[in-house]
Formats: structure tokens, C-alpha cells, sequence
């Protein structure tokens, strides 16, 4: 239902009359506490730190971006069993995925963790005044979205102080009422070359 059609155009349905195994998503791991299995990543206490975190934790990536060292958590073999491709349009999760670059394959089965590229179902009460605002006052978001804009996002999740958070290049929020669908399990860029571990999995 588009509760905010100014903003989001909801798309719900049209995907999941495409691929039903999206509409039934594993549940979410359990939270981590910070520290649970060594990773810096999760390893955040003060609440007003929570920016400087996801710049360092975006420099990380763009460092192992770079030298061909970034691994998808749970990388597949093939693209068979998932669904997809879809093509990801915008900047918030560059370097790790550039605009209109990229073709993904995700998995509805896999119960999403720390670290996972997750697409989601936005919560559009939630996020429509943050993308509202992008809208009216940014203008490279809005030379860069048409508007409305589908209400099915992606974003990189990870667990921090025990809570289940959205985050991108510029900040992040509480998973809340946002539903989360599916994993990403495989990338290639747009001529087929495969990324991030895709093809290499077990």
C-alpha cells in the first residue's frame, strides 16, 4: 500500500507475484553482541559514535573494495536456486556497490546476519521523511531517483551493541518495521563478470 506516494511507490506485490519465495523470508539470526566473534565491526558502545563507525566501516570496505579482498559473508556457487537479477541503482553503498553497475542474485532462504547486503521492504512511515527531504533538498538524490521511488531498497546490516541495524555510507537505522527479504549470495558487474566471491562458494 503506498501510505507516502509522494515519495515511495510500492512495488510489494508486483515482486512477489514475480518471485513468491520473497514474500516468505528465513527469519533473522539472532543479534551478536559486540565483540561475539572478534570482528571491529561490531565492536561500537558510545550511541554518539555511531557516524565516525559507519565512516570507518566504509573506508574498510573501500580499502578491501579495492584490493579485490571483499568477500560476500556466504558467497554461492551459482545463481541457481536464487532469485534475481536485479539491477541497484544509487550511491549509498559505494564503493561497495556503485550506481547502475551491478547485477545481484539474493536468497530469501538465508537468514540474514552481520555483514549481510540485504534488500528490504522499506518501512515507509519510517523513511519517508528522510527520503522525502532527499528529495527537496538534495539535489544529486533527486536528479538521481525518480519520484516516487520504489519502497524496495538495499542497504548492509549489521549487528552493533545487540541491535539490528540498516546502515549506508552516510548513517543508518534501526531495522524496526523495514522487512527484510532476501541475501545477497551472488554479483556480478553488468558484462558478467562475477564479484565479491560470487561463483567461489561452497
Amino acid at each position: 500500500m503506498n501510505r507516502h506516494p509522494d515519495v515511495f511507490q510500492d512495488v510489494t506485490s508486483e515482486l512477489y507475484a514475480c518471485y513468491p519465495a520473497l514474500s516468505n523470508p528465513a527469519p533473522l539470526a539472532p543479534a551478536k553482541m559486540p565483540g561475539f566473534d572478534g570482528n571491529d565491526w561490531q565492536n561500537v558502545y558510545d550511541a554518539d559514535s555511531f557516524l565516525s563507525y559507519v565512516h570507518d566501516l566504509f573506508a574498510d570496505i573501500g580499502r578491501r573494495v579495492e584490493a579485490g579482498t571483499y568477500r560476500l559473508r556466504n558467497p554461492a556457487r551459482t545463481t541457481e536456486g536464487l532469485v534475481g537479477p536485479f539491477l541497484t541503482n544509487g550511491t549509498c553503498l559505494e564503493p561497495l556497490i556503485p550506481h547502475a553497475a551491478t547485477l545481484r542474485w539474493i536468497d530469501p532462504a538465508e537468514p540474514a546476519t552481520h555483514g549481510d547486503i540485504v534488500t528490504v521492504v522499506a518501512d515507509q512511515d519510517m523513511l519517508a521523511p528522510h527520503f522525502r527531504k532527499g528529495f527537496e533538498e538534495d539535489a544529486d538524490f533527486a536528479s538521481m531517483y525518480a519520484r516516487p521511488m520504489s519502497n524496495i531498497i538495499i542497504k548492509l546490516l549489521v549487528h552493533l551493541n545487540g541491535q539490528q541495524l540498516l546502515v549506508y555510507r552516510r548513517g543508518g537505522f534501526n531495522i524496526g518495521n523495514n522487512r527484510i527479504i532476501g541475501v545477497t549470495r551472488f554479483m556480478t558487474t553488468l558484462d558478467g563478470r562475477p564479484l565479491y566471491g560470487s561463483g567461489e562458494g561452497a
